[in-house]
């Protein structure tokens, strides 16, 4: 059958070709040589698809067949078994140096010289399908490529068009401070007003609640429309002098009146830091205002107290931190980052108890780091937690 691997067999004895070829004739096309020079002429003219040699042959044995072989560009890649009475190592490894890829030893096995025979003609047909399977792997892997960089840009496309829209939100949602502060600072001032006048109990106390939750809705706009305006970059310094008395005024008359409400003892010790600073006044108040207002909403008893020091100098700048310090419950260690993340809750159920956004925290980092620093957490325990803000502010003009 044309279709059949062609074998050479090449030894010098008739009766060991005829045997060998006996193995084997039911599966290959077997072709005889009975020595070297024929061979050679041979292999040129049928082109066989695997060659069983003998070593020992007259004019030139099995090594210089073999040799000559491989020398022709032609026949190189021909697998070439050797077949022989010597089992020696050194003759094994002569056989393989001069390009043989296996050895068999006579008397031969018919079931070894069919799966030697076998294994080498699967091995070269593999070797002859790799530049057809390379071919095929260049093409996949280039039609991977194309598709990994098509969908890599429609992914960085769609990334952009959520960019885009967030931020078109987001300024959206800055600009509209104005428009939502104004109509509600009318409701709570005209509230004050009618409660100012009213006697009757009843309608007081429904004045009250008004205006609590009028507060409460103003409180947790401000720190939407704060975030908003922070991730726009719309929030600038406003560097003026100022004292450590007009910081403290501020932060009692923000957070005094939530403390007194829930007993809390609020302690405002500003004394070590300089009688003049020159900083952003009112974004430092409301940096600290959130430091302040977390740990009063967190706190159900005791205390709430803020401390400062001056971490370090410059010939132009100082380096303060202000620590918060709340006897409240603690935070969970894992939670501790997750905190200062937008929206994110440390205790959903303590949050649902006592309102926000979950934003405080995030807001008072993004004005720390306006300022050159940041927000963290330094102790916290079951009794309670410290917030540490550190900022930079500037010297005032000697």
């Amino acid at each position: 059958m044309a279709d059949r691997p062609r074998l050479l067999i090449v030894d010098d004895v008739p009766q060991n070709v005829e045997v060998v070829g006996e193995y084997l004739a039911d599966t290959y096309d077997i072709q005889f040589a009975c020595s070297g020079p024929e061979a050679l002429a041979l292999v040129r003219d049928a082109s066989p698809d695997l060659i069983l040699l003998d070593v020992m042959m007259p004019e030139m044995d099995g090594y210089e067949v073999c040799g000559a072989l491989k020398r022709d560009p032609q026949t190189a890649d021909v697998p070439v078994i050797f077949v022989t009475a010597r089992n020696d190592t050194a003759s094994e490894t002569l056989a393989l140096k001069s390009g043989g890829v296996d050895f068999i030893h006579k008397p031969v096995n018919p079931e070894v010289v069919r799966a030697r025979v076998g294994l080498h003609l699967a091995l070269r047909n593999r070797e002859r399908q790799l530049p057809a399977l390379n071919a095929r792997l260049e093409q996949i892997n280039a039609e991977l490529e194309q598709r990994v960089s098509e969908r890599t840009t429609a992914l960085r496309e769609a990334l952009g068009r959520a960019e885009a829209a967030n931020r078109a939100k987001t300024i959206f949602l800055a600009n509209m401070n104005h428009e939502i502060r104004t109509p509600l600072n009318g409701i709570i001032g005209m509230t004050g007003i009618l409660r100012a006048r009213e006697t009757d109990a009843d309608k007081l106390r429904r004045l009250d609640l008004l205006r609590s939750a009028g507060d409460s809705l103003h409180q947790v706009l401000a720190n939407v429309l704060d975030m908003a305006r922070l991730e726009a970059g719309q929030v600038e310094l406003q560097v003026r002098e100022f004292s450590p008395h007009e910081l403290r005024d501020r932060l009692e008359a923000a957070v005094g009146e939530a403390a007194v409400a829930k007993g809390l003892a609020l302690k405002l010790d500003l004394d070590p830091l300089p009688v003049r600073l020159c900083g952003d006044l009112g974004n430092l108040t409301e940096l600290l205002r959130q430091l302040l207002h977390n740990a009063v909403k967190f706190s159900s008893e005791g205390s709430v107290t803020l401390c400062c020091r001056v971490m370090a100098e410059t010939a132009r700048h100082l380096q303060l931190a202000f620590d918060v310090t709340d006897q409240g419950s603690g935070i969970a260690a894992e939670k501790i980052e997750q905190i200062f993340h937008p929206f994110e809750l440390a205790d959903n159920s303590a949050t649902r108890s006592s309102g926000g956004t979950g934003l405080g925290l995030t807001i008072a980092r993004h004005l720390a780091e306006l300022m050159t620093g940041t927000v963290r957490v330094t102790a916290n325990s079951p009794s309670g937690s410290t917030f540490t803000a550190e900022v930079w502010v500037e010297k005032p003009a000697s």
